[in-house]
């Protein structure tokens, strides 16, 4: 991986480039839109105004495993934010400045939502800022760099990292994302017996990440939060790709949550609608 970044001597970021050789091992097993097939397209320009990005990646086949599998798919989401936000590092040192107040300078403001990048891929919403002073106040970082610079006076290294990036996750928009033609998509049936019992039947398999209870708990929760209180004793069964269901997108990273857990929170809603009618 190469990249270039150019700024202002003030820090202003202007724009990035990048160029990648991506190694996909002897087969090519990742889990990508067709229309996009490298994810480092939608994640290389960070969370950042920009003025101009430019990408070009090149993948290979090779006699050995993939390179770049950190997270899920060979070059992709952990390589492209390594990238830039190394970049940014670097290019706060060269400018003396703290790397958050550098980031803080950059980073697309809430007003300008929702904001095309310099790629195409629009972002919806976000405050940035707001986040990043929330994970500082929590983290405590004035005081770790007080810290950082009493142990250098005694000759002792301490480093303090901050990566900030933005994400497609739970393999959406539709409209964009999609493998050999087909809609990553998930369905949720959603079943409550006479006795209070709600049954979940999703489009997921798990793998041991605790699906059974994440889902039953999000559905006592979110049905006790409603404004008739609901005293549902809650199971869930996971079934993966039953003729009932839509075709399942899978487990995958992240999308899990927003979609077999949004098309189920989408079928409490209409049970809810039905009671309450």
């Amino acid at each position: 991986m190469q990249g270039e970044i150019a700024a202002t001597k003030e820090g202003k970021i202007l724009a990035l480039r990048t160029s990648v050789l991506a190694d996909h091992g002897a087969f090519n097993t990742t889990a990508q839109p067709t229309k996009n097939p490298a994810g480092f397209f939608s994640i290389f320009t960070g969370s950042y105004d920009l003025q101009a990005a430019h990408c070009k990646v090149r993948g290979v086949y090779t006699n050995k495993a993939p390179g770049g599998v950190a997270y899920a798919c060979s070059f992709r989401v952990t390589e492209a934010v390594y990238l830039v936000e190394r970049m940014v590092d670097i290019l706060a040192r060269k400018l003396d400045m703290d790397p958050v107040e550098l980031r803080l300078k950059n980073f697309i403001k809430p007003e300008q939502f929702p904001y095309a990048n310099k790629t195409g891929w629009v972002y919806d919403s976000g405050n940035y800022e707001a986040a990043m002073r929330l994970s500082m106040e929590i983290a405590g970082y004035e005081d770790l760099r007080r810290e950082q610079a009493e142990k250098r006076e005694r000759g002792e290294l301490m480093g303090i990292g901050v990566s900030f990036f933005t994400e497609v996750v739970g393999a959406g928009p539709r409209k964009h994302f999609d493998i050999v033609g087909l809609g990553m998509a998930d369905g949720a049936e959603l079943r409550v017996h006479p006795t209070g019992k709600a049954v979940v039947r999703l489009s997921v398999q798990s793998q041991g990440q605790g699906h059974e209870t994440t889902f039953a708990r999000s559905l006592q929760r979110s049905s006790a939060s409603r404004r008739r209180t609901s005293t549902w004793s809650t199971a869930t069964r996971i079934r993966p790709r039953l003729a009932w269901a839509r075709t399942g997108a899978g487990r995958r990273p992240s999308a899990a949550a927003p979609l077999p857990g949004g098309t189920q929170g989408q079928g409490k809603g209409e049970v809810h609608r039905r009671r309450d009618a």
